[in-house]
């Protein structure tokens, strides 16, 4: 593990007076790094900027609301000088040994991840692996999440920086994990790492999230539907079942639970 190498923090944030800083004290006390910490601020109503300027945070402010995190990734990924990159949302949490851990799996790998809590419950990634060219790719086109890194747990090396999020919708990932992890390896440093706090105000739990989501990665997966004709069948599947689960629990929709297996 190289101490020297500059560590570049992307956080999107809007209107997160209440937790931003919470999520910017995390990364500071993750030890003796070089670390740039930049929050890009989504046209905030209230005290968000400010706080993150106090904490020492460096702080750009995009010039219109675009009514997603995805701007202010790509506009954080523009302007990271880090040798590696990380991604952290406002509600999220970093626990102490994150950076330490990956960093010192950047010699096999130019994507690290780790597992992470949720409700107590400790989520995908939980052990240390290293993952060959693609596999982690395969694993997001068949949305097999156990695998598959979240947001917040990702580190990359800066020769991926200019892999960028689409803008069209502003929320969706699903096909820059694609992009950036198709013929690569990646590593897991175990974990969790990283606590993912549940509140009401979480943007993946939002209606119109979820269906931009799940819509937008049915739409991407089109893409690789010749090449990967099995893997895009299976993972169409798994959207849509998760799709309808998510509604389950969000009251959307009376299926139950046999009907959900059966889809």
């Amino acid at each position: 593990m190289n101490l020297e190498m500059k560590v570049s923090v992307i956080i999107p944030t809007y209107n997160a007076e209440g937790v931003i800083g919470r999520a910017i004290r995390s990364v500071f006390l993750q030890g003796m790094f070089d670390l740039e910490v930049m929050v890009v601020d989504d046209c905030s109503t209230d005290d968000t900027a400010t706080i993150a300027e106090n904490m020492g945070a460096k702080v750009i402010r995009n010039r219109e609301h675009s009514g997603g995190p995805n701007k202010g990734r790509n506009t954080g990924l523009m302007w990271a000088a880090g040798d590696v990159i990380c991604f952290l949302d406002q509600d999220d949490e970093w626990l102490e040994g994150k950076i330490q851990s990956q960093m010192a799996l950047l010699w096999y790998a130019p994507i690290v991840f780790c597992g992470y809590k949720e409700s107590g419950k400790q989520i995908g990634a939980g052990a240390y692996r290293l993952y060959e060219k693609n596999e982690i790719f395969i694993h997001k086109l068949r949305s097999e999440w156990d695998h598959c890194p979240y947001m917040s747990t990702i580190m990359i090396k800066k020769s991926l920086k200019d892999i960028h999020f689409e803008e069209k919708w502003g929320m969706a990932d699903y096909d820059w994990i694609l992009l950036l992890t198709k013929n690569q390896p990646a590593a897991s440093s175990g974990g969790p790492y990283v606590i993912r706090h549940i509140t009401g105000s979480n943007l993946s739990l939002e209606k119109d999230y979820r269906s931009v989501a799940h819509g937008f990665a049915l739409e991407t997966l089109k893409g690789y539907k010749w090449d990967y004709k099995k893997d895009v069948r299976y993972g169409k599947w798994r959207i849509r079942r998760t799709q309808i689960l998510k509604w389950c629990a969000m009251g959307l929709s009376e299926m139950s639970v046999e009907d959900i297996h059966n889809v």
